[in-house]
């Protein structure tokens, strides 16, 4: 992951021997998958879809992790198996990320398919609850003869059934190992106020801590000037339903019955579905360099997520590149986003709301610029690295020889 490799290579310059370990198993999901130098070592444990389970995960990794003897595990991502890797490796102090609801929500996401809406439940809080709603989810029935054919399904939900499954994630005592891997860690970092309120019934350190972004996403000319309409830019997987884009597109709809004047942008993969509009246009899914840019070239950025959005890294990167941010009041947006200053936000899942907020800042392009010079400020005072660095990782790992866990 991008912020692990950034949050590793800095604490080498700070004197630090740094060494990642990672499962190398790609057959649902691609964990382990290195394309460039990271800058650190990297021991790679070799995984299938059956040796991938809580017994051989703790061998495994204890094995390697011995073999380095760390003053300090860092526990980056991770779902159901995190609690019994934090079991194996109890004799070392251990710092843990929080991604997103990766243990607490089996599915992830916080969001109960059966009922469409955001759940307000965990597996401490009613584990027979997500057992049937991951029951629901994954379809037990169906998911094991996937898991077992001999034909490699590229199916997303498939690594994290594999994952709850082989952790025994829905038994009683997966709790006890849990709460015994959160109250061990002795610190861990979060997102949003959901996390910090879940893993605070546990755990007196709960640190917030925002990634950084690409230094490609900066302000740039965006020839806003030269265009007949503005451009508004919704990128992320648009398939998934509580990205929420068919919110958005109901929004846009209406502005464009209303006669208001603008491009949709959206960045769908070849296989989506794109409703037919005169006002949408697919700019393919894009690499970073090329959403930099697209970013670069928009007017405003919106963010119709209803799920809880552990973080909202588009929010930053839009932000970074100084544009005004439209974006659900949700998870860890609403920490983002400044309402009314560096963007606006906007109810849930309120279309309504969403086509008010995009019309106020086409129909108020001076305001809109206002706000996206007052992100690109926010962004240089607390989302760049160096300043994560020094309010968050340097206090907790210091140098060497004067860690907070020595």
């Amino acid at each position: 992951m991008v912020d692990v490799r950034e949050v590793a290579v800095r604490l080498r310059e700070m004197g630090h021997d740094v060494r990642m370990v990672t499962p190398h198993f790609e057959t649902y999901f691609p964990r382990g998958r290195i394309s460039l130098d990271p800058g650190f070592p990297v021991d790679l444990i070799p995984f299938n879809r059956f040796s991938f389970n809580s017994e051989n995960v703790r061998k495994q990794f204890r094995r390697k992790v011995d073999a380095f003897r760390p003053d300090i595990v860092f526990l980056t991502d991770g779902y159901s198996l995190k609690p019994h890797l934090s079991e194996a490796l109890k004799e070392y102090p251990q710092v843990w990320r929080a991604y997103s609801y990766e243990v607490f929500c089996p599915l992830n996401n916080l969001v109960d398919k059966r009922l469409d809406y955001v759940c307000n439940k965990s597996i401490f809080k009613d584990q027979k609850w997500c057992e049937s709603c991951c029951r629901h989810h994954f379809k037990y029935r169906r998911s094991w003869i996937k898991l077992i054919s001999p034909i490699k399904f590229r199916i997303g939900y498939l690594f994290l059934f594999q994952e709850y499954w082989f952790s025994r994630a829905n038994r009683p005592e997966f709790l006890e190992t849990f709460e015994r891997a959160i109250r061990r860690a002795k610190a861990i970092l979060v997102y949003n106020d959901r996390q910090r309120a879940f893993f605070s019934q546990f755990q007196s350190n709960v640190i917030f801590a925002p990634t950084g972004v690409s230094p490609l996403f900066h302000p740039r000319e965006n020839n806003a000037a030269t265009r007949s309409r503005p451009v508004i830019l919704v990128s992320g997987r648009i398939e998934d339903p509580v990205k929420g884009f068919m919110k958005v597109f109901f929004a846009c709809k209406e502005l464009y019955r209303k006669g208001i004047d603008f491009e949709l942008w959206i960045t769908a993969k070849p296989n989506a579905y794109i409703p037919s509009a005169p006002f949408i246009r697919n700019i393919g899914w894009l690499d970073a360099d090329r959403l930099a840019e697209a970013t670069a070239r928009a007017d405003i950025i919106c963010i119709p997520s209803y799920w809880e959005e552990a973080f909202g890294i588009v929010a930053v990167e839009a932000m970074a590149s100084a544009k005004p941010v439209v974006a659900c009041r949700v998870g860890g947006l609403q920490k983002i986003v400044q309402h009314g200053k560096t963007g606006l936000l906007v109810e849930p899942n309120s279309s309504a709301d969403l086509a008010e907020k995009l019309k106020f800042l086409i129909q108020n392009q001076e305001i809109a610029t206002q706000m996206g010079h007052r992100g690109r400020e926010r962004f240089l005072e607390s989302y760049r690295w160096e300043v994560i660095m020094q309010t968050v990782y340097e206090p907790l790992f210091r140098t060497p020889s004067e860690t907070q866990f020595s």
